[in-house]
């Protein structure tokens, strides 16, 4: 999946989720400090299952970062940060709560905690405030056969910048789902062979207006790629 980051960082491995359980105030390792804190939605109500983690602004970034999945009081606790000033991202798929490691959805953040990490203690009451957002989710098929396409491109870009973006490929289903913040985007579906899907418009139409989810909304989209005529011609 291509990223567009807020940090510069260009490339995210798969991080494993585990459960961390806040019990100390004393990071483990002296060269590295925790950040304790909470996530809450907008209402200040804490957000359950939220994954959390944070980058250094200088020095590299882990990899994998650690991460920290929020209580039933929406607490968390990393317990190996770097020293120094450190970024902490929440993101909750699949509930709504956009990833704010994408540049394109930050607004699903009301801010990213800036947060300065001492050796041998630890950060704490750190507040991620997360807002709500909606779900974006289609299925990408055949115009002719009716069949999924898979490994197809989805891009979906900021309206008011393009150049904030984030890029993925549909499932071996032809599906794909993204939670998306509350603003408008413009979605372009690609495949080659294939005629160019954007916005609930095929080319070489012009593409239809930006998409904008309500919170805690979803919407579905049904994109049947048509051939190109080029390419119906070389397989005749």
């Amino acid at each position: 999946m291509k990223r567009a980051w807020l940090l510069p960082l260009s490339v995210l491995v798969a991080i494993p989720i585990a459960l961390q359980k806040p019990h100390s105030e004393k990071a483990p390792e002296s060269y590295r400090g925790a950040i304790q804190g909470y996530v809450v939605d907008a209402d200040g109500q804490p957000i359950v299952g939220a994954r959390v983690f944070a980058l250094p602004h200088v020095g590299g970034f882990p990899r994998p970062p650690e991460t920290a999945v929020t209580t039933a009081k929406g607490e968390f606790l990393l317990t190996q940060a770097q020293v120094g000033a450190n970024s902490v991202f929440a993101s909750k798929n699949g509930d709504g709560y956009p990833d704010t490691t994408f540049a394109a959805f930050t607004d699903g953040v009301v801010s990213v905690p800036q947060v300065n990490v001492n050796a041998g203690s630890t950060a704490a009451g750190v507040v991620v405030e997360l807002k709500k957002g909606g779900q974006l989710s289609g299925t990408v098929s055949d115009f002719q056969t009716k069949k999924p396409i898979v490994g197809a491109e989805i891009v979906i870009s900021r309206a008011d910048d393009p150049h904030l973006y984030v890029a993925f490929r549909s499932d071996t289903a032809g599906h794909f789902t993204m939670d998306v913040p509350a603003r408008p985007f413009n979605v372009q579906i690609s495949q080659p062979g294939y005629t160019t899907w954007e916005n609930g418009e095929l080319a070489p139409h012009s593409k239809g207006p930006p998409i904008c989810v309500a919170p805690a909304t979803r919407r579905e989209f049904s994109m049947a790629l048509k051939r190109n005529p080029k390419e119906n011609t070389n397989r005749e």
